[in-house]
């Protein structure tokens, strides 16, 4: 056996350990845990109120998802941190971006093995639109559940228009025609 083999071999074990440890600790947090979501907002001027609406897998044995139900995990009322393969962002759409989100446990099912709650986020945005566009906010991450019959594991992306409603106005009386 050659050394330039044994190096080799050894990487890949090292590979394989690091990847079979990190299991370890996140059990099944690993896989994907998001089942649904939406964003609503609301502005004054340039300032955008964002709620993001959204329903994760209750059961994840991770110290990110531990709450206080008798079981250890979150229920209503907790403030769980999101996480994933991919750790989820909130993108303002104006390079600024959020990546610690905190979400504040609304519902949750035991038997149905289910969370739901809000995060909240403000933002100033620098003008009301995107040079006459919408802004465009995203809550991006990965993985979605697991045991979904569709794209299970796969990336979600939610996504909304921003556009304040003086800019919206301003848009519409600027576009009118007389009759």
């Amino acid at each position: 056996m050659s050394f330039k083999y044994s190096a080799r071999m050894l990487k890949y074990l090292l590979v394989l350990v690091s990847v079979q440890l990190f299991n370890v600790v996140d059990g099944d947090a690993v896989g994907g845990i998001f089942r649904y979501g939406h964003i609503r907002w609301s502005s004054t001027q340039n300032t955008v109120n964002f709620v993001v609406e959204a329903a994760f897998q209750r059961s994840v044995k991770n110290s990110y998802f531990v709450g206080t139900a008798p079981d250890g995990f979150a229920q209503e009322g907790d403030v769980i941190t999101l996480f994933g393969r991919e750790a989820p962002i909130f993108d303002f759409g104006d390079l600024s971006i959020v990546r610690m989100l905190k979400l504040t446990v609304t519902a949750y099912s035991v038997q149905e093995d289910w969370i739901f709650g809000e995060i909240s986020l403000t933002h100033k945005y620098s003008s009301p639109s995107n040079n006459g566009l919408p802004w465009i906010a995203q809550l991006q991450g990965c993985c979605r559940l697991s045991t979904l019959a569709n794209n299970q594991n796969a990336r979600y992306l939610l996504t909304a228009e921003v556009f304040s409603l003086r800019e919206m106005i301003r848009t519409r009386i600027l576009y009118q025609t007389d009759s």
